[in-house]
């Protein structure tokens, strides 16, 4: 992509380029056919001075198409190293969001254990306590009916 860019730019200087020296070159036509009516010496004086204008031309735009395509391609790193940046920040946002997930599902878990943990301690404390009152009451029953028998048989 950035050297399809940097192709473009290449073509449209050179196309820019080429366009200044097909005008440069009209124009010293021109001036040579004006000049032609006048003498040799002052025609090569002009022509000396329209080469040296269209060279300075061409190094200006030169000049100007290096410094358009360097800022091109700094602002090209620029956007991507903003892009790269923000990237690695959705992805460290993303990880974090799935951490505190994951630790919350994990207390939410272990705290339903827990209290099923202590509800089924709390069932069989309870069923435990019931059978030991029972029995306890059973057996009392037996030794209140047996020393009653005893009793009363003596």
């Amino acid at each position: 992509m950035m050297m399809m860019m940097m192709m473009m730019m290449m073509m449209m200087t050179m196309m820019v380029t080429v366009k200044v020296m097909i005008s440069m070159m009209m124009m010293m036509i021109v001036l040579m056919s004006i000049l032609n009516l006048v003498s040799k010496v002052e025609v090569v004086v002009v022509v000396v001075v329209v080469v040296v204008v269209a060279r300075v031309v061409v190094v200006v735009v030169v000049v100007i198409v290096v410094v358009v395509v360097v800022v091109v391609i700094v602002v090209v790193i620029v956007v991507v190293v903003v892009v790269i940046i923000l990237v690695v920040v959705v992805v460290i946002v993303v990880v974090a969001v799935i951490v505190v997930v994951v630790v919350v599902v994990v207390v939410v878990v272990v705290v339903v254990v827990v209290v099923v943990v202590v509800v089924v301690v709390a069932s069989l404390n309870f069923m435990l306590n019931k059978q030991y009152y029972y029995r306890t009451a059973v057996l009392n029953k037996i030794i209140h009916v047996s020393l009653f028998a005893t009793t009363k048989s003596s």
